[in-house]
């Protein structure tokens, strides 16, 4: 009997250990997860600001592109046709 108590203690104290380790690796995990973020962050930032220089040019280009939405409003006249139908 004295030896299953000692079995079951040291299961528990087994279990204990094992709960420790995960809640200490997830802290480790998360903390290297946070690291990662704001490593990837700082990484973001300075493409960032290295590409913001070049990024002068694509804006140039963009006018064009904003455009079409300028082709729209003709789509909107046949409903004010209708209205001078009526």
């Amino acid at each position: 009997m004295n030896l299953l108590n000692m079995n079951l203690l040291n299961m528990n104290l087994l279990t204990m250990n094992l709960l420790n380790m995960n809640l200490l690796t997830m802290n480790l995990l998360t903390m290297n997860l946070l690291n990662m973020n704001l490593l990837t962050m700082n990484l973001l930032n300075m493409k960032a600001s290295h590409h913001v220089p070049p990024q002068h040019e694509p804006t140039q280009h963009e006018p064009p592109h904003h455009e079409p939405p300028q082709h729209e409003p003709p789509h909107h006249e046949p409903p004010q046709h209708e209205g001078f139908s009526t």
